[in-house]
């Protein structure tokens, strides 16, 4: 069975990154201390923000990561950046202009990726030092405040 080079490396691709992205989020929650999911929903945290603030960590780096992986496509002849570098460097036989242009690419895709990561975990309130909002209850005898203890 032979299919097209774009769906074999992207096929290949996907399921190189979910075994990263599985074994990222199955060590954050073998990290846990027992309980402490529990205790997140206790002090009134939904499950979804229980999940985002305890469970889920950053995954830039596996996504950076496979952003550099990509690069191993053009071994199977996906049309990918180094793939187009290589025929625009046959073309002009200029090597060292064309992969400090790749290379310049990359790092600017790169960086343009981790800005969103970052620009998403303050968005979303994924950061240390956060004042998550709780239950009244919970806010009363778990806040540092004396005035709101009273």
């Amino acid at each position: 069975m032979r299919l097209p080079s774009i769906i074999t490396g992207t096929l290949s691709l996907a399921t190189f990154a979910s075994v990263y992205y599985a074994e990222v989020i199955r060590a954050a929650m073998q990290a846990l201390p027992s309980g402490q999911y529990q205790s997140a929903r206790v002090i009134g945290m939904s499950p979804a923000q229980a999940t985002r603030h305890v469970i889920v960590p950053p995954s830039t780096n596996v996504t950076l990561t496979m952003m550099k992986e990509s690069v191993v496509l053009s071994s199977v002849t996906v049309p990918e950046l180094s793939y187009q570098g290589l025929i625009v460097q046959g073309n002009t036989f200029a090597p060292f202009e064309v992969f400090a242009a790749v290379a310049g690419l990359y790092w600017l895709i790169a960086i343009a990726t981790a800005e969103a990561a970052r620009w998403l975990e303050r968005k979303t309130g994924a950061r240390r030092g956060e004042r998550i909002t709780r239950n009244a209850l919970a806010d009363r005898y778990l806040s540092l405040d004396k005035r709101s203890a009273q």
